[in-house]
């Protein structure tokens, strides 16, 4: 019954960290767009200013910064 309740209750707290991550991506997504559309850069455009050319490679940096890669951070800096 204990082994019961505890696997409910890991469950519920992995579905709560989804959830406030996903919430958090929308944020960063939120924040990006409205630089970028404040700086009148296409999508396009704005991804090339960043080295990213598909998703994949968004992806990998995305991860970078997470990790404290300051050179994906400065690609960045260097658009806003």
């Amino acid at each position: 019954m204990v082994e019961r309740i505890a696997i409910i209750y890991i469950e519920s707290e992995v579905q709560t960290m989804r959830t406030e991550k996903k919430e958090l991506n929308i944020q960063i997504g939120k924040r990006l767009q409205t630089v970028r559309e404040n700086s009148r850069y296409t999508q396009e455009a704005c991804g090339g200013a960043c080295m990213i050319h598909t998703s994949k490679q968004l992806k990998d940096k995305v991860r970078n910064i997470s990790k404290g890669n300051n050179e994906v951070a400065k690609a960045l800096i260097r658009i806003s």
